[in-house]
């Protein structure tokens, strides 16, 4: 999965809690830039996503199923938002990868969608 590639993740949220919250609650994002994949040989996986929102870190466990793979960790963003995190389905080609996202975060309790990438 090493590699750098442009893209980000798509995602609905959900189950947001606090009055102050309730805006984001059903709300659609577009999060992308530069993701940045370091996967090691011990199979950790760190990822990182610059986007104009800033800067998140993700670190988890890669596992391989097939021809496909899933990763399972947690996250945090320099604007203060951290969680779990997970995605399935996650394969990488000569273009890109490409996966489906699930997280939890400060504010929502379900934030679904997908993550993907091109090549650079």
């Amino acid at each position: 999965m090493t590699g750098n590639y442009y893209g980000g993740l798509v995602y609905d949220a959900s189950r947001c809690s606090g009055l102050q919250n309730l805006q984001i609650n059903g709300q659609h994002y577009e999060e992308l830039g530069p993701v940045n994949i370091s996967h090691q040989p011990n199979n950790t996986i760190d990822l990182s996503l610059e986007t104009s929102a800033g800067t998140c870190t993700y670190h988890g466990t890669y596992t391989q199923a097939g021809h496909v793979g899933a990763i399972q960790g947690t996250y945090f963003c320099n604007t203060g938002v951290s969680g779990s995190f997970a995605v399935s389905d996650i394969e990488k080609t000569t273009s890109g990868m490409t996966g489906q996202f699930f997280a939890t975060s400060t504010y929502c309790n379900s934030l679904y969608g997908r993550l993907g990438g091109l090549l650079r």
